[in-house]
């Protein structure tokens, strides 16, 4: 009889081939957590295969996994558990480069034959389970790197020594074919959960646990993680699991610390999701006061609302609210914050879940003019004009001030009265304007236009749970013409922008290594304030409003795939991508140097931004200077408050589970283009 519910528990202890590797508790472990899917998550005794010591070699091993495949039905769980040695093997063909093993039963090393099992045999078993299932469960307790150690207490760590020798036979073909394609467990096209029970390099202990006389010894992760689990209420998820297990194990064994990856909001052995609206963990500071365990990185900034609430809360109205807390302080990967309602005292624990309640939003470009007494009715009338639109205020100090604005008389070069905009940088802000109603007309939509590119560049989503976050790449390719080959770039926090000299050819492209479809709009805020789309292009022969749709797995470069479908840019050469250019009469004035080299007369910064959505979003309205209905996404609502001035002036998150196709991301990739002087000047995006 099945009941759709499957699981192979692997436990190895006896190691022949492996002098002193013997362990002690790996039986006990898949006795545990036979218990646990039987007693808790209702499998049926005779759908959970064993394989323990001797039974445990790598052919049956492997033999079960195909059974394990064959029996599982569509939509089925599937639990793969394993407990002994992990180790690593040499890569073919890489110097100093290893793939993670576990070990079983017949493998060894020296003269006997490396028969460990391989991570990339693994993935590519995961893949034909997702044929059928995407309900896949892996836990792996053991090291994946090292040497065999044992601590003064007698307690064993989980790892084998590496095997430095180059992998033969099926083994190498498997490795061979696990370094070509670069593969890893769980990468975006996979569909599983997969808890280990330390990082790559670090050792998994084994615990021991005192039953009157008796002493029972287990895997110190699978004993914490068995007894949550036996604990576990109806909708607890793996994440909810997790935060409950690591800290005790790491606070037991510092140097283990274990990881949990793929669908963290599955319910543990379940096929149902609740997704938890975005949240930080919250400590009470002995000082008083909060420490939120996310900062600048995490899109916190001073002055946000939160709402504190219970351990395993799934949304800011879920659970029982501590406190509500103000933040003061960010910093880059933490912030302080202090209770403004509520309180939250020290037994509240590490585990409390912080919501994002209300985040104010800094929509209004302060701007400080200065001007001769002479001319006080020309500042006064440009004051006006700045206090009249949604996207600008006028700032009583510099200090507080995003541009200072001043009017200058009459002098060489200049032949009239001209206003000069100038950002916190030193640089024009803007173009030069010479005075008049029409002059401070224009000079108003410049700086309205200067306030729109700089809250779009900004945009970011809150949400640290998103699960497009981080699954998207944007990468830069060079074109290098000697070697007639392209090199890839995708610069990380802080890396800065990426350089080119004017002339120079380049394409962009964008992946989806998420599990869903995704719809992607790129544009260009150029280095003269124009906001323009590339992709998808209006006017472009396959244009379609809603973004450009990504499969998972799937590529496109902007040129080399995108462009090149318009009949128009046919007989381009786009295949080596685009001719990199700085904008017609740029720069507007004279501007203080930048990194650029000694030859090079000018520099422009640009960027490329990303928009990306679970479902079809449109953000044309960035061309029309947001003059449309407000959209219905998230990030279309957001971008078109952050273009138009309208609309509430704080950013409220969803209250509840964000459904995966309002789900958002966005990545901004900076670009510095270099003139030298001999050089004409064209638009990038032409």
């Amino acid at each position: 009889m099945a009941n759709g519910r499957h699981a192979l528990l692997v436990g190895i202890n006896r190691y022949p081939n492996f002098l002193g590797a013997e362990l002690r508790g790996c039986l006990n472990d898949v006795e545990l957590m036979r218990h646990v899917l039987v007693e808790r998550f209702g499998f049926l005794t005779q759908n959970i295969r064993l394989l323990v010591d001797s039974h445990a070699t790598r052919n049956s091993i492997l033999n079960a996994l195909d059974e394990l495949t064959s029996k599982a039905g569509h939509d089925d769980r599937v639990v793969l558990y394993y407990a002994g040695h992990g180790s690593r093997v040499a890569a073919p063909h890489q110097e100093n480069a290893y793939i993670e093993s576990i070990v079983p039963y017949d493998s060894g090393r020296g003269k006997v034959p490396n028969r460990d099992i391989l991570d990339v045999e693994i993935d590519r078993w995961v893949q034909k389970v997702n044929e059928k299932t995407s309900f896949v469960t892996l836990i792996f307790d053991c090291c994946h790197a090292g040497s065999v150690t044992r601590d003064v207490f007698g307690e064993a760590a989980r790892r084998v020594s590496p095997d430095d020798r180059p992998p033969r036979g099926a083994l190498m073909r498997a490795a061979a074919r696990g370094v070509r394609r670069g593969e890893r467990w769980l990468s975006g096209r996979r569909r599983a959960v997969l808890i280990a029970a330390c990082r790559e390099h670090e050792l998994a202990h084994e615990h021991r646990k005192f039953d009157g006389e008796r002493v029972l010894i287990h895997g110190a992760m699978t004993y914490l993680l068995g007894r949550t689990l036996l604990r576990t209420d109806s909708g607890t998820t793996w994440r909810d699991v997790f935060e409950d297990v690591a800290p005790q194990l790491t606070s037991r064994y510092p140097g283990q610390h274990p990881e949990l990856e793929g669908k963290l909001d599955e319910h543990c052995f379940g096929t149902r999701m609740t997704r938890s609206a975005g949240y930080l963990l919250a400590r009470p500071l002995a000082v008083g006061g909060v420490k939120l365990l996310g900062g600048a990185a995490h899109g916190v900034v001073p002055g946000s609302l939160w709402s504190v609430r219970s351990r395993g809360a799934k949304h800011r109205s879920a659970g029982r609210e501590l406190c509500r807390i103000q933040i003061e302080s960010v910093g880059a990967a933490s912030s302080l914050a202090q209770v403004c309602a509520g309180s939250m005292s020290r037994s509240a624990g590490s585990r409390s879940r912080a919501f994002l309640l209300e985040q104010k939003l800094a929509l209004r470009l302060g701007v400080t003019i200065s001007a001769p007494e002479s001319m006080a009715a020309a500042a006064a009338d440009l004051r006006r004009l700045v206090q009249d639109s949604k996207l600008l205020e006028v700032a009583a100090e510099k200090t507080t001030a995003d541009v200072l604005v001043r009017l200058l008389p009459p002098r060489k070069p200049l032949s009239q009265s001209t206003w000069e905009a100038l950002g916190r940088d030193g640089r024009l802000a803007t173009r030069p304007r010479p005075d008049g109603e029409n002059g401070r007309k224009c000079l108003v939509q410049d700086l309205v236009n200067a306030a729109r590119y700089r809250h779009i560049l900004g945009i970011e989503n809150p949400d640290v749970d998103s699960r497009v976050r981080g699954r998207i790449r944007l990468t830069m390719r060079r074109w290098r013409p000697l070697e007639q080959d392209f090199v890839r770039a995708m610069p990380g926090p802080g890396d800065g922008p990426i350089r080119f000299l004017e002339g120079d050819t380049a394409d962009f492209e964008i992946h989806n290594d998420a599990d869903r479809p995704v719809w992607v709009t790129l544009a260009e805020l150029g280095c003269d304030g124009k906001v323009s789309l590339l992709m998808p292009m209006p006017g472009h022969a396959t244009y379609r409003q809603g973004g450009k749709k990504l499969e998972p797995g799937e590529t496109v470069r902007l040129a080399g795939d995108y462009l090149v479908q318009d009949p128009k840019y046919a007989g381009l050469g786009l295949d080596r991508g685009l001719r990199l250019r700085l904008p017609n009469g740029f720069p507007w004035a004279a501007e203080p140097r930048t990194s650029a080299p000694s030859d090079c007369e000018e520099t422009g910064r640009l960027y490329l931004k990303l928009f990306v959505t679970g479902a079809r979003a449109d953000f044309e309205f960035l061309l029309q200077g947001a003059t449309r209905r407000v959209p219905r996404h998230p990030l279309e609502r957001l971008t078109y408050l952050y273009s138009s001035g309208r609309g509430d002036r704080s950013f409220q998150p969803p209250a509840s589970d964000v459904a995966p196709e309002m789900d958002w991301t966005t990545l901004t990739l900076p670009i510095e283009v270099s003139r030298r002087s001999a050089n004409p000047s064209e638009s990038f995006s032409e």
